[in-house]
């Protein structure tokens, strides 16, 4: 393998404190791709029963993405790209979805996470009042877009920190308290 290829060995995605999280959160049950299968599948994970492949990279996204797009369109499946973060950086998401022959991607996604500990992939805040129309609900058997789970920037603002806890810290759920440090309820 070159050493500038995004695409990690076998083994490594499920090596990621990221993928662990998630697929821990989301349910998932993910088998390592064959190895002779060549990359970029070779260094993904794959979960049946949403059709999801998953692998890390320490590169850029759109590399990835780009290197990635034909794969989905044979394998007919979505993928989830995880930008493996530098040290005390957040990781980076991208999801391709396969729908028709043609993959459609969403990427500079993020974590959100609900109060349950559920968790969402999210536009980044590409507004000034952190709002957002959609993300992606992360669970066993579907990736769609749905309505964003919260209402004011401020709860937009609460998941996102309650992600990064999650992330660094490990905690989960609504003992993680708000962003602010203060109880509304």
């Amino acid at each position: 393998m070159n050493d500038n290829e995004p695409w990690p060995r076998i083994g490594q995605a499920m090596n990621s404190h990221v993928v662990r999280t998630l697929v821990h959160s989301a349910g998932w049950r993910l088998a390592e791709m064959p190895a002779d299968l060549g990359l970029p599948l070779a260094g993904c994970l794959y979960s049946e029963a949403n059709h999801l492949l998953v692998t890390t990279t320490f590169g850029n996204l759109a590399t990835s993405i780009a290197a990635m797009d034909s794969a989905l369109v044979e394998t007919r499946s979505d993928a989830l790209i995880i930008r493996t973060p530098a040290a005390d950086a957040m990781p980076g998401f991208a999801l391709g979805l396969w729908h028709g022959g043609r993959v459609t991607w969403h990427w500079m996604l993020t974590l959100w996470a609900d109060v349950d500990a559920g968790l969402w992939l999210v536009p980044t805040p590409d507004k000034r009042d952190g709002t957002a129309a959609s993300g992606f609900r992360l669970t066993a058997r579907h990736l769609r877009i749905e309505e964003v789970p919260w209402r004011t920037a401020h709860e937009r603002a609460d998941g996102l920190v309650r992600a990064i806890r999650l992330l660094i810290h490990g905690e989960r759920g609504a003992a993680s308290g708000p962003a602010g440090g203060d109880d509304r309820s």
